[in-house]
């Protein structure tokens, strides 16, 4: 524990440090042994394969986006020509109440 001389803050062993109750233990750091060329190999094709995969991912979800933009467009054009059909069809009432006014 100590060194054994008289004073007592002297030489004291270290303390553990303690971790919090509702921390979960820290893992041991482990160490790497060099790469060899089959493991530097399936590393590049692992990373390759999953760039491969992300830019799947991308290109779907950017045809997802460019369908779904075309869907709204459509439905912005949808209801234009209700807004514009109901606004004819008022006028023409105006216009048909207007003119039964005047033949009487």
């Amino acid at each position: 524990m100590g060194c054994g001389h008289s004073r007592l803050s002297c030489c004291k062993a270290p303390k553990k440090r303690r971790q919090k109750p509702d921390q979960p233990p820290r893992p041991e750091p482990q160490e790497l042994g060099p790469l060899n060329g089959d493991t530097a190999t399936a590393v590049q094709l692992r990373a390759s394969e999953e760039a491969e995969q992300c830019q799947k991912e991308i290109t779907r979800i950017l045809q997802q986006h460019k369908e779904d933009r075309k869907k709204w467009a459509q439905q912005v054009e949808k209801e234009r020509e209700l807004e514009l059909r109901e606004k004819l069809d008022e006028q023409r009432r105006v216009l048909e109440g207007e003119h039964e006014e005047t033949l009487q």
